[in-house]
């Protein structure tokens, strides 16, 4: 808009002193000729001092408009900068589905020994766990035993918290954005985001747990059923079966996942630019971004593992005897977590705590790496 407006002032100049020439020579001409020059030329002299307030005024406008435009740049940048938080949803399901359904057969096989502590028999080997799994559900029990409610609960899971998280972080550090954060107010955000995927996800979570200890098939792998069973038995409660424990769970894995994610892709991309990999390169981007959610992700099983054992032991336990299971009655909240805790410890050790840890880093890890990698593949497909 600059150079339009340049050259109506020049224009606007230049007739103002042709305006005022006409003027001059009408002033200086003879005696004989001025009277004739000034009537014939006096519009045009007058039309000098139109021109003048025009140019005046034309300064003026150049003056209101120009903060205007600059005003409306300023929105526009920061429209894009700021846009809606649910502009990023459907990048964030996709990426969320993807990496659920990716990352099933390893959950289950996570889920099998992390339950086989609530029994008394000792540390049950992986394989014995998958034999007798199988016999009781098939081969196509690895694929679909629970597939449903854990589909539907891992892509509402991961959803609420990737959306929540910025959301939050914004939220108590007055409009930052992660990246403008720090360690502490990504993990205090990666908390708060936490509360309403604990209290969306615990009934599915439930009704998946009954769904892999139902070796009879009373519920024929439906969570419908599960869950209406518990609801006619239990009440709404039975469906919140070891909330605080769980809640634990994931504030733990996700304060420490996305405080460090950050960082651990970082490191990694300086470490493939060392072996000799460009820094720009799309490649280089995608491999470090995999790798260091996938390290963040082992960082957060670290911190959240004692606490989703112990949230295993105390959902089994009051699971057991609805699902076929030996399990006497078992106390919830904090006193159950408080005995299943120490049951794990006087029975095991406190490595007891750190059961199942290979394949919670391998399910925690790969779900933190897909993520990492997907969401801004996904983002950058749907131009968000």
């Amino acid at each position: 808009m600059a150079p339009s407006r340049n050259a109506f002032s020049r224009a606007v100049f230049f007739l103002a002193l042709v305006a005022s020439g006409f003027g001059v020579a009408a002033r200086e001409a003879s005696p004989l000729t001025a009277g004739p020059l000034r009537r014939s030329w006096q519009p045009l002299v007058r039309s000098r001092h139109a021109l003048t307030a025009v140019k005046s005024a034309a300064r003026d406008v150049q003056a209101a408009v120009r903060p205007s435009t600059e005003q409306l740049i300023t929105r526009i940048k920061g429209g894009a900068k700021q846009a809606s938080a649910f502009t990023t949803l459907p990048p964030i399901i996709l990426a969320a589905a993807t990496t659920g359904a990716l990352m099933y057969p390893i959950d289950l096989l996570r889920a099998l020994k992390m339950t086989s502590v609530a029994s008394g028999a000792g540390n049950v080997g992986i394989g014995k766990l998958v034999a007798e799994f199988r016999a009781a559900h098939g081969l196509k029990g690895f694929l679909t035993q629970g597939l449903g409610p854990e589909l539907t609960k891992s892509t509402l899971s991961r959803s609420l918290k990737f959306f929540c998280y910025p959301v939050a972080h914004r939220f108590i550090t007055g409009g930052k954005s992660p990246s403008e954060g720090t360690m502490m107010t990504k993990a205090c955000a990666g908390v708060i985001a936490t509360i309403p995927e604990t209290l969306m996800i615990l009934p599915l979570e439930v009704a998946k747990l009954a769904l892999q200890l139902d070796k009879q098939g009373v519920y024929s792998n439906s969570a419908r059923a599960v869950m209406g069973h518990l609801l006619t038995q239990r009440g709404p409660s039975a469906l919140f079966i070891g909330l605080i424990a769980v809640q634990l769970r994931q504030a733990a894995w996700t304060a420490t996942y996305f405080a460090t994610v950050s960082s651990c892709t970082d490191a990694c991309t300086k470490g493939l630019t060392k072996i000799g990999m460009s820094e720009d390169s799309p490649a280089t981007s995608s491999l470090a971004s995999f790798l260091g959610g996938y390290g963040a992700g082992v960082l957060g099983v670290c911190v959240n593992n004692p606490p989703d054992v112990v949230r295993s032991v105390v959902q089994k336990n009051v699971l057991g005897s609805i699902v076929g299971q030996s399990g006497d009655k078992f106390p919830g909240g904090l006193a159950g977590i408080w005995t299943a805790t120490s049951d794990i410890v006087s029975r095991r050790g406190v490595g007891g705590l750190y059961a199942g840890f290979t394949f919670k880093s391998m399910h925690l890890g790969g779900s933190g790496a897909l993520m990492n990698f997907l969401l801004p593949l996904y983002k950058k497909m749907l131009r968000v």
